[in-house]
């Protein structure tokens, strides 16, 4: 595991890389800490938290899944959703067009 600049840590598995967000890594654990830790506004702050992180990492494994050569046909069955649905939520994802 590397630092890279920008504030993301890079990973190595299996050949492939893929760059972790340092706030959003930081941002789940302190969703965890809410749920586990917080009354009700508490606990559903870091819900949100961690519903963010997610979003996070999957908008950069699909990008990295893209960068690897799936098909919008193979992201969107991974993900549960149709071809289109995954092509128009992560099509512009990590470019300045969003």
């Amino acid at each position: 595991m590397s630092r890279a600049s920008g504030g993301t840590e890079r990973r190595a598995e299996h050949h492939l890389e893929v760059e972790i967000d340092l706030a959003a890594d930081a941002a789940a654990r302190a969703g965890v800490e809410d749920l586990v830790r917080g009354d009700d506004s508490r606990r559903l702050e870091g819900a949100n938290r961690l519903r963010h992180a997610a979003d996070t990492l999957v908008t950069e494994l699909v990008l990295a899944a893209r960068d690897n050569g799936s098909t919008w046909a193979e992201i969107g069955e991974i993900l549960g959703v149709s071809t289109q649905a995954a092509h128009q939520k992560y099509r512009y994802a990590g470019t300045d067009d969003e």
